[in-house]
């Protein structure tokens, strides 16, 4: 079982041009999922041998599966097995030491509450969970409070709801900033006296 402190230290945010605390907690939302045993352990492995992943960070598996942290850490061991197979021994195990797991509803605020007021210091969150899930969880991180949660969660909930404003605004300067960086291909010219296709209508004619 976590801490049962429920008292969360006031801290100030950083002002410009100051680095932020570093977190102390990754929250991961879906630990038992496909997501998280493929990719987001094995990028945590190849962190821990570069010595990039804090020692004192302390990993936090949340799932709906009944579970402990013995049984999470012989989980992400498995899969750090088979995904992260170039990764040496040493440093898997090492990262296996900094998980603990908890079962509870990811879209319950309720769950989630005791959770991330154990933290001792800021707490990164990431999302391993179906798109079906996100809207429910990010509402229940709303819920929370926090400066950081809830711009967090509200962003993510904007970006829902106005899709496809969100989209464009991030996807044409992006656009324009690849297509300055890497220009596409001029398309080879066509051979003389070589027929190009003929557009088709959606019924399958040929126009």
């Amino acid at each position: 079982m976590l801490p049962s402190r429920i008292e969360r230290p006031r801290r100030s945010g950083p002002r410009r041009g100051e680095v932020g605390p570093v977190p102390s907690t990754l929250l991961l939302l879906g630990a038992g999922g496909d997501l998280s045993r493929r990719y987001l352990l094995p990028a945590l492995a190849h962190l821990q041998r570069a010595g990039r992943l804090p020692d004192a960070l302390t990993i936090i598996g949340v799932g709906r599966e009944d579970g402990d942290d013995d049984a999470f850490r012989q989980q992400a061991a498995a899969a750090l097995a088979e995904h992260a197979a170039e990764v040496d021994f040493a440093h898997r195990a090492a990262l296996c030491r900094q998980l603990r797991y908890v079962a509870a509803d990811v879209t319950s605020a309720e769950d989630l509450r005791p959770i991330v007021r154990c933290a001792d210091g800021p707490v990164l969150v990431y999302l391993a969970l179906p798109h079906t899930l996100f809207a429910a969880t990010v509402t229940a991180l709303l819920a929370l409070g926090g400066d950081s949660l809830t711009g967090f969660a509200l962003a993510l909930i904007l970006g829902t709801i106005a899709g496809t404003i969100s989209t464009v605004s991030v996807a044409v300067p992006l656009t324009v900033a690849l297509d300055r960086r890497w220009p596409p291909r001029p398309e080879a010219p066509v051979a003389a006296g070589r027929r190009t296709s003929s557009p088709r209508r959606e019924d399958g004619a040929v126009v």
